[in-house]
């Protein structure tokens, strides 16, 4: 592949190409686009700093892909803590902005020197696509779109456990709550959930809360607690009728309580919750508390740290094979 090459398919001057791929601002974003997207097609991949033996340091990117990163809740904090304590010392981590377009992402993995990415969140921005294929990368968690290297939670096998511990407290009526969300885990908890219920013979009620493309992520508390309590309104023959709940995250598991204890469910009924992540800001207060499902986002993150490196280091005989992290129940207060 030359230069050249690029410039004519992309319709630029070389000088163009040079200014884009070497992290110079001075191009419209159509041009560094264009650029980036043939340069990802003939499998351009930048020079970047490799581990040297002379103790070099090498600059791996944390990038979080999210629009906002204050809701992203505890455990990527938890993830990008283990990421300093386990690091090598030849390695350093770099935190990126967040909300970056695809110019000014190019511009920071050249200016920088990132040589790897850690990326959190779970949405695969697609304009971030070929700018992603010249750079080694693992993904901290579920998201939409390909990788060269993921750890994965256990979704679907959380479900399966939320069922289970309902079930083997005597719960026969289960409602879950399906919320839209970014995370396309959260489905494949809701599934799993389904298909245990079924197996123990148990009614499951799905209580969807929100439009499709609404993002429960991205909306106000407030607003999520108007749309999960009009949501009950609607179907409260149905939802007082339910002796156990599965939220597939344990914001709104608190929004959830707050809605039951308006009704009077929790503690004038054996209503039992269960919840996921293990967020313990979230269900901090709550009583009595819920049980939760812990998806380890420590170890998620040593995983994941592993593997970029064995990318870095040309150790990896295998690509896009994703590692999956078992989920491991937390028992809430009994009744």
């Amino acid at each position: 592949m030359r230069m050249e090459d690029i410039a004519e398919k992309a319709g630029v001057s070389q000088a163009t190409v040079s200014r884009v791929l070497s992290g110079h601002g001075g191009v419209s974003q159509a041009k560094t686009q264009a650029v980036l997207e043939w340069a990802g097609k003939f499998g351009f991949t930048p020079k970047r700093r490799r581990p040297r033996p002379d103790g070099g340091t090498v600059n791996i990117g944390f990038f979080f892909s999210g629009r906002d990163f204050s809701r992203a809740g505890t455990a990527l904090l938890q993830k990008f803590t283990a990421l300093i304590r386990d690091i090598p010392d030849k390695y350093s981590i770099c935190f990126l902005p967040v909300g970056m377009d695809a110019a000014q992402f190019g511009r920071e993995l050249v200016n920088r020197k990132i040589s790897g990415l850690l990326i959190a969140g779970h949405h695969n921005p697609p304009e971030l696509a070929p700018i992603l294929k010249t750079v080694p990368h693992v993904w901290l968690n579920s998201h939409d779109g390909p990788s060269s290297g993921s750890v994965l939670r256990g979704n679907r096998e959380a479900g399966r456990i939320a069922a289970a511990y309902l079930t083997g407290h005597g719960c026969t009526r289960l409602g879950a709550i399906r919320v839209p969300s970014r995370n396309p885990g959260y489905a494949a908890r809701i599934d799993g959930f389904l298909e245990e219920a079924e197996r123990h013979g148990c009614r499951a009620l799905v209580f969807p809360c929100g439009e499709p493309r609404q993002y429960f992520e991205e909306i106000e508390v407030a607003e999520l607690e108007e749309i999960l309590g009009n949501t009950f309104t609607a179907l409260s023959d149905l939802a007082e009728s339910c002796d156990g709940f599965f939220c597939p995250d344990d914001r709104v598991t608190a929004i959830l309580y707050r809605i039951l204890l308006k009704r009077e469910l929790i503690l004038t009924r054996r209503v039992r919750v269960i919840s996921c992540n293990n967020d313990r800001n979230c269900l901090a207060g709550l009583y009595p508390r819920p049980a939760t499902i812990d998806f380890a986002p420590e170890l998620s993150a040593k995983i994941a740290l592993h593997q970029l490196l064995r990318q870095l280091e040309k150790k990896n005989d295998r690509e896009n094979i994703p590692v999956i992290v078992n989920p491991i129940l937390v028992p809430g207060d009994e009744l």
